[in-house]
């Protein structure tokens, strides 16, 4: 080419590259965009039908030792996979007794020290928590809520919503990835929690 060196690629892979590149470019931005600019609350909610009173299910779940299991004397599998099969290793701390004011403590695998309490209780309605990890930009609030089954008698539908907010720059991403992230988890103990409280056969 007249006055200048000829580049060693067509034209059409020449174009083909810069678009790529502007694809790229723009998904970056988007992405970014999002997480500094999207909203950056988010909300998860599940529900199961346990064949079993709002008594029976508030048993397990207004007592966080039920959650989470015990290791000695005997060892009993908790309900929650959330808290309990995040690592075997952690060591939790309990203070108060099942209800309001009943709180955990533990340490995760990241020095990421974590506070849950229950907030609210009550045996015909369900339970309210709050989750605070020290040093991480997220509030989290948590709500399990019993109301009688319309069509199956004696049977309660719980509903597990947790609600938080990420303040930091990556909340608008962060909030668009908790409704499956999560989401999967509070399915499966929700499952697991109702397993454990089938009526025997």
């Amino acid at each position: 080419m007249a006055g200048g060196r000829a580049s060693r690629y067509p034209a059409p892979m020449r174009n083909a590259a810069i678009g790529c590149t502007g694809a790229l470019v723009l998904l970056v931005l988007a992405v970014v965009g999002l997480a500094a600019f999207g909203s950056k609350d988010w909300t998860v909610a599940r529900s199961v039908v346990i064949e079993r009173p709002p008594a029976d299910v508030h048993a397990e779940v207004a007592d966080l030792r039920r959650w989470v299991g015990r290791r000695d004397p005997a060892p009993a599998r908790g309900w929650s996979t959330w808290i309990q099969d995040a690592n075997p290793t952690w060591q939790y701390e309990f203070q108060g007794e099942p209800g309001a004011g009943q709180s955990v403590a533990w340490t995760s695998d990241r020095d990421l020290v974590c506070h849950m309490t229950i907030t609210r209780a009550d045996p015909q309605t369900g339970i309210e928590y709050d989750l605070v990890i020290d040093g991480f930009p997220s509030s989290v609030q948590g709500v399990i809520a019993y109301q009688p089954h319309e069509a199956v008698p004696g049977a309660t539908l719980v509903t597990w919503t947790t609600t938080g907010e990420r303040t930091d720059m990556l909340g608008g991403f962060f909030a668009r990835v908790m409704d499956p992230v999560l989401g999967t988890k509070v399915e499966q103990d929700l499952r697991r929690l109702r397993d454990r409280l089938r009526p025997p056969e």
